[in-house]
């Protein structure tokens, strides 16, 4: 038996949809919990914080600290067990 190592870039995937797939696809994941119910999905299937986590992190971005938060917090769901769990346990000792 063979096997076969595919490395995949979600984004490609993602961004290689069109509105509506993308719009159902975001969806679904929100239905499913892994985007928060707080978040918008738009007809051009993008998702968008709520508006006060936006002007809130907009406010904040002129430090670096703040601007990398922001990136794991739009961006968790790209990230490995291995690194998810590092956020945690460092959350954790704070």
């Amino acid at each position: 038996m063979r096997s076969i190592s595919v490395d995949v870039d979600i984004d490609d995937i993602i961004w290689g949809m069109g509105k509506y797939d993308r719009k159902a696809f975001f969806q679904a994941m929100q239905d499913r919990g892994y985007i928060s119910k707080a978040c918008t999905i738009t007809n051009d299937g993008e998702v968008k914080a709520p508006d006060h986590i936006e002007r809130n992190a907009l406010a904040e971005d002129v430090d670096e600290f703040n601007q990398a938060l922001r990136k794991l917090y739009s961006n968790g769901w790209k990230l490995t067990k291995e690194q998810e769990e590092y956020v945690i346990n460092l959350g954790k000792r704070f």
